[in-house]
């Protein structure tokens, strides 16, 4: 019990450290099941279920994805960008970027965000926040669309 508080104060710790102020929709919309579905699924690749690494901590695709977000609002202060940094993983399979790997797609990593689109379209508790929030689909379905949220190493990215 005491490793799992204390992963989570790093967790918060290292959120913090991303973005010190930030903006109370980024907890709203992460706790739809969609994002929650990400914490089940790594960071690591599938590392952290094998004794071949030794792994200091868990650090899920959730997790990431917060991290990301809270990257985006720091240097843009922009909630559509965030948002879409936010969701930008949502199609994650269990073992994270190892599909693309096995799809021949390791160096843009982009074969297994075919289904972000999709499955944000189709997401009705989403849905219903981004036309609360008055912000489209469109907007959001695609983080290639903002630099922040996504450039080419070695520029600044927030996903990388």
């Amino acid at each position: 019990m005491c490793y799992i508080l204390a992963m989570d104060d790093f967790k918060t710790a290292y959120h913090n450290a991303l973005c010190k102020d930030v903006p109370s929709f980024i907890e709203e919309y992460a706790a739809l099941p969609l994002l929650q579905r990400l914490e089940g699924i790594g960071l690591l690749c599938g590392t952290d279920w094998t004794p071949i690494f030794s792994n200091k901590f868990y650090y899920s695709r959730l997790d990431h994805s917060i991290g990301t977000a809270l990257i985006t609002w720091n240097f843009t202060h922009d909630k559509i960008q965030t948002i879409a940094s936010l969701l930008h993983d949502v199609s994650t399979p269990a073992f994270s970027h190892v599909s693309d790997f096995k799809n021949g797609d390791a160096l843009t990593q982009s074969s297994t965000e075919d289904l972000n689109s999709k499955m944000i379209d189709e997401d009705a508790a989403l849905q219903a926040l981004l036309k609360r929030d008055g912000i489209k689909t469109e907007q959001v379905n695609n983080y290639h669309l903002y630099p922040v949220c996504d450039n080419i190493i070695p520029t600044l990215s927030a996903d990388r």
